[in-house]
């Protein structure tokens, strides 16, 4: 996919692959790296007339955390309440 918009800034090849009643791809860890994709993190794919656009799905709450904090979301410390437990039957505590 060449776009006057775009820059190709790295370029290789993969294996469409069998994935469950699908296909799937694997995306190289340097690529997703320099997005700032990590893993189980949301993306947003688009078929383009010529190709295929992968991006990071932008959230903004966390953004604003991660800005706020200086850190991905996944290592920031959030305190929970402790919740007291009621038993509800037959349970032994």
């Amino acid at each position: 996919m060449e776009n006057k918009d775009m820059k190709i800034l790295e370029k290789t090849n993969v294996n469409v692959v069998k994935w469950g009643n699908g296909n799937g791809i694997r995306i190289p860890r340097s690529y997703l790296t320099k997005l700032g994709i990590r893993e189980n993190e949301t993306i947003e794919i688009s078929l383009l007339e010529n190709g295929i656009s992968i991006k990071k799905k932008e959230n903004y709450l966390v953004n604003r955390l991660e800005a706020f904090y200086g850190k991905h979301i996944e290592d920031i410390y959030v305190r929970s309440e402790e919740i007291e437990e009621v038993p509800v039957g037959e349970e032994v505590w």
